[in-house]
């Protein structure tokens, strides 16, 4: 839903992408060039970028920029910025809460004609239905389609919208209940999961319990729900008090507006239950094998083991089951799956490739198979496979590199120690000792890199880092830029 944004917040956006991924200064002409605009719209637009000084710092020039987050922020922190400024994610969450209003109450609220909210509707319908088929609709303003579709995407809309310790639903589910809510789930399922999956659930269940307030259910699938689950919190759970804060009465109906994403039957929280399944439920069986199949074919190919198999699976075959209920399987405004995937590519271009080919393979068919989710899946197999990037890293061809000092040979050899132990042993390392072989080193085009502790004048292609004595953080950065960028080079 970037498109929400003007086009001057998007472009603030792909700027600011832009100039921390170089982490370097960058021309204005050149900026002016890459963006298709006036310089005089890039240096408004960078001014004003100054002003969220909380945020980042904007080292300004009349001919160069360089754009730097601060240490505890990133791209989220600027994307939620320009949500929460937006007119049109302001009016989406109003509606979210008040789903009665008329054209004419809205007018009212937000101070704005309504000729001009027209024009935001068409706007907000014109994505809803291309990007989640879903519509918008007017007296009462509304998002309409499927139920579980609207949930999905008002999931995604609030936990970008808000940060790790925010919480929009007080009025609805105050937050100490709802904190209450799942831990006693949690407790009664005999389950334990991390703060952020609580947060995916807490977040759930809110969103569940508003729409239902509003007369909005849920139809019962009963071929593909837990109902023994559901009996059990009915049972277990601390009812009346529970139908006594939510004003609403707790059965087991209710039970599954709330849990609906958790209660569907093919999904699993542990590795057993997955297997035991797969042996007496063909679905089941068909997944667990063709993830079973793509792992053991990626871990043969480039000789990586997989420690925690059974887990990698069982995660690999729940994300599928849970689809667009999963956290961050989409997106509004900022793509971090995208963003992952794109370094991930940059250094393991060829298993990148595999897995993505694996994934296609694996959701080939089916309705589920849009680029979010196929993303949202290469990425739960790379995080879910425990150490994978260490092994893979591992299997790498080694940089060589050749270090020299005018100091003295031992000063080369405690550079080379100390750099080589700062990148695991990723390089081979090679020390100057006389002066016809120093003259050569850049000519020959034998190493990667060389590294020296004195200015030496390079006009050959093998980059060179002058350390001038004992390696700085500053250093190791400069040499890891310059490794990505020989390594990309290679892989080109």
């Amino acid at each position: 839903m970037r498109r929400l944004l003007s086009k001057t917040e998007q472009r603030k956006l792909a700027l600011v992408k832009f100039l921390n991924k170089s982490n370097q200064y960058a021309n204005i002409s050149d900026l002016s060039e890459e963006f298709n605009t006036s310089e005089r719209n890039l240096r408004e637009n960078l001014n004003e970028l100054r002003e969220l000084s909380n945020i980042l710092d904007v080292d300004l020039h009349h001919d160069r920029v360089l754009i730097n987050f601060h240490k505890n922020t990133g791209m989220e922190s600027l994307t939620r910025h320009f949500i929460n400024k937006n007119f049109s994610f302001q009016m989406l969450e109003l509606l979210f809460f008040n789903d009665d209003m008329s054209v004419d109450d809205l007018s009212v609220h937000l101070f704005v004609s309504q000729s001009t909210l027209y024009r935001y509707f068409n706007k907000i319908d014109d994505i809803l239905t291309s990007q989640f088929d879903l519509s918008f609709e007017t007296n009462p303003c509304r998002i309409e389609g499927d139920e579980k579709g609207i949930r999905n995407f008002y999931n995604t809309f609030f936990r970008e919208k808000y940060g790790i310790f925010e919480w929009p639903f007080e009025e609805v589910v105050p937050r100490n209940l709802s904190h209450k809510l799942i831990e006693d789930t949690l407790k009664i399922l005999d389950l334990d999961f991390d703060f952020s999956f609580r947060r995916h659930m807490r977040f759930i269940s809110a969103i569940a319990i508003t729409r239902y307030k509003q007369g909005k259910n849920l139809m019962i699938t009963a071929n593909d729900t837990k109902f023994e689950v559901i009996e059990r919190l009915e049972n277990e759970l601390n009812i009346d008090d529970y139908s006594t804060a939510l004003s609403l009465k707790i059965n087991q109906h209710l039970i599954y507006e709330i849990f609906t994403p958790f209660l569907n039957n093919n999904v699993f929280y542990t590795p057993d239950e997955l297997i035991n399944y797969a042996h007496s439920n063909q679905t089941i069986s068909v997944s667990y094998f063709k993830a079973l199949s793509i792992c053991r074919n990626l871990s043969n190919k480039y000789n990586v083991p997989i420690p925690n198999q059974d887990q990698l699976i069982m995660g690999i075959h729940s994300t599928y089951y849970l689809g667009s209920s999963e956290p961050f399987s989409h997106y509004l405004v900022f793509d971090k799956k995208q963003q992952f995937l794109d370094n991930v590519q940059l250094e393991f271009p060829s298993f990148y490739d595999d897995l993505q080919s694996y994934v296609k393979e694996f959701l080939d068919n089916n309705s589920k198979c849009d680029p979010d989710i196929v993303n949202h899946m290469i990425y739960t197999f790379m995080t879910h496979w425990e150490d994978l990037f260490v092994h893979l890293r591992k299997t790498k061809p080694k940089y060589d590199v050749f270090f020299m000092s005018n100091n003295d040979y031992e000063h080369a050899t405690m550079l080379a120690s100390i750099i080589s132990d700062e990148f695991n042993s990723q390089l081979n390392a090679y020390i100057g000792y006389d002066i016809s072989q120093i003259k050569d080193i850049c000519p020959s085009g034998k190493y990667d890199l060389v590294v020296t502790n004195f200015p030496y004048e390079n006009i050959y292609k093998t980059p060179v880092v002058c350390v001038e004595n004992y390696p700085t953080p500053k250093d190791i950065l400069t040499i890891r830029n310059e490794l990505v960028m020989i390594s990309s080079e290679k892989q080109a």
